[in-house]
């Protein structure tokens, strides 16, 4: 991207300069300035890319790896895995429970529905 010079700085300097030195002084400082701007862009592009290394380098030093974080914490693993055999035994505990509660439940309806045909059996009867 190239810099130009205002117009009215450009008028400017042709007035005090006069327009054939004004137009030489413009063309250099618009070049130079030109110039320093696609330094300045490299040198930016270039720290970026320093800076993004630096950065990078350090997370790496301060961030624990898969490896570190799986060597460190085996017993973790072991620790789910007894969690999980624990909620197994809970759950087949639960299913017998279940199954429990659902035989008391037949066996009482039985009982009313036998205990109230007697009943009614014994009334039509008096």
């Amino acid at each position: 991207m190239n810099y130009t010079l205002p117009r009215a700085t450009f008028d400017m300097f042709a007035e005090v300069l006069g327009k054939d030195r004004a137009e030489t002084f413009a063309s250099a400082f618009e070049q130079m300035v030109s110039t320093q701007r696609a330094e300045l862009a490299q040198q930016l592009l270039l720290d970026q890319a320093q800076l993004k290394t630096v950065v990078k380098e350090e997370l790496r030093n301060e961030l624990v790896t898969r490896e570190l974080f799986e060597e460190r914490f085996k017993f973790v693993d072991k620790r789910f895995e007894q969690i999980d055999k624990r909620f197994e035994q809970i759950d087949k505990r639960f299913e017998q429970m279940v199954n429990r509660m659902d035989s008391m439940m037949m066996w009482g309806f039985a009982t009313i529905a036998t205990f109230s045909g007697i009943t009614i059996a014994a009334i039509k009867l008096l």
